[in-house]
């Protein structure tokens, strides 16, 4: 995996800026954060469990502060969707909104649980969301994103599959937003220590979540979690695609070492999506903490933190491998000229 080793990453500072963790009235976990031109919102989104929230604001600094909030979905019998709204994703798609999550399979199962698709009532995304489709009912999986391929004609959806206390990420071609084509296909296990929970968990659970494809003149990568998100070492680490085909497992290269580990003060990394400024020039990236250390691995608040994401001369990404620092303040994503 081809990177610049002596890159140094400085994120840049602005004292009218936002600060991490983004202002909330309640933990962020799982956020998602994306800029909408057709509005000028920045929209935020979380975890939930028996509904969605969905925030906006004309900063992104903002965007979780409350200030304008809507409950967009209300999980309910008829959907056959039951709670557990777990990392929903924002895309915009052939001039649609949709958000993709996952759901329980039957009311107050803490078990399995499976893909779901939402669609925007209309180009307002406040008007709601209303239940698009089951994806692949069959599989035990959570963490759903997407792809577009641009070069090819073709879209990817990728997600954490559960087997025998395992989570593997993997990959399957769609036909238009929701409907699968052909198998899917394995690409990445957790086989590195860092991405294991065990022994510092009694479950012995071994984790790739949480995926995300990030994309640079050609090389493209998939940012995911390892590790438990209640687990201070909670993890990021980083896949490129090194051959021609997305469905081939062996054209997926992991890294042997984190993208990005706890730091600075910050625990917890993990469960990142990416956002471009309004000006299409800067990506951020966002991702929750846990409220703080957690030596005891007890389940704990998380929120939401954002940072810019950086390329090297070899387009690699780069974040300085841990969280930034608090209580400094940041520069607001780049306004169109």
């Amino acid at each position: 995996m081809k990177k610049n080793e002596n890159f140094v990453y400085e994120a840049p500072k602005d004292p009218l800026g936002y600060q991490n963790p983004l202002p909330s009235q309640r933990p962020t976990p799982d956020p998602c954060i994306r800029y909408n031109p057709l509005d000028g919102y920045y929209y935020g989104i979380h975890t939930g469990d028996k509904s969605l929230t969905l925030y906006r604001a004309r900063r992104m600094g903002n965007v979780f502060k409350g200030e304008e909030a809507r409950v967009i979905y209300e999980a309910n019998e008829k959907d056959g969707t039951y709670g557990l709204l777990w990392a929903p994703e924002l895309h915009f798609l052939d001039g649609c909104w949709y958000i993709y999550t996952s759901t329980r399979e039957y009311e107050e199962s803490l078990g399995r649980k499976h893909l779901i698709c939402l669609k925007a009532r209309s180009q307002d995304l406040f008007d709601g969301f209303v239940l698009a489709a089951h994806i692949l009912p069959e599989l035990y999986a959570i963490d759903p994103t997407v792809y577009d391929d641009e070069k090819h004609g073709k879209r990817y959806l990728c997600a954490s599959i559960v087997i025998d206390n395992c989570q593997k990420l993997f990959i399957q071609e769609l036909k238009g937003a929701f409907t699968p084509i052909g198998e899917y296909r394995i690409i990445a296990e957790p086989i590195y220590d860092w991405e294991l929970v065990y022994p510092n968990d009694r479950a012995n659970w071994a984790i790739n979540e949480g995926a995300y494809f990030v994309e640079k003149n050609g090389r493209l990568f998939i940012v995911y979690s390892g590790n438990g998100c209640w687990m201070d070492d909670y993890v990021f680490g980083i896949l490129e695609l090194t051959g021609d085909d997305p469905l081939a497992p062996d054209a997926w290269l992991k890294s042997d070492r984190p993208f990005m580990t706890k730091g600075n003060g910050c625990y917890g990394p993990g469960h990142a999506t990416f956002f471009f400024s309004p000006d299409g020039k800067e990506l951020f990236m966002c991702y929750h903490c846990l409220e703080k250390h957690n030596p005891k691995c007890t389940r704990m608040p998380r929120y939401c933190h954002v940072q810019r994401v950086l390329f090297d001369e070899e387009d690699f990404p780069h974040t300085g491998g841990m969280p930034l620092p608090l209580g400094v303040s940041y520069r607001e994503p780049q306004k169109k000229a």
